[in-house]
């Protein structure tokens, strides 16, 4: 089965705002907590954002949140797409 991801500038406006982003990851994947904070900073979050509740964070920051969870779920396509403006 083909799984297709997709990412836009609206795809972090479904995280749980109480939440941190290494909360959020911890809990949709199983994961420990220095795995979730790995991959959060592999896609450029900083450190000191990773313990911040969700709704703190800039959009860009959960830009990078939602992007972290898209390819923790490990899509064989993703599609990006570019809104216009």
């Amino acid at each position: 089965m083909l799984r297709i991801g997709r990412f836009d500038q609206h795809s972090g406006e479904h995280l749980t705002a109480e939440e941190t982003p290494s909360e959020y990851l911890m809990r949709l994947f199983d994961l420990p907590y220095e795995k979730a904070r790995k991959q959060l900073g592999t896609f450029g979050l900083a450190s000191h954002a990773h313990t911040i509740r969700m709704k703190d964070l800039s959009g860009g920051q959960k830009a990078r949140v939602a992007l972290a969870e898209l390819c923790l779920n490990a899509p064989d396509v993703l599609i990006l797409v570019r809104n216009k403006l």
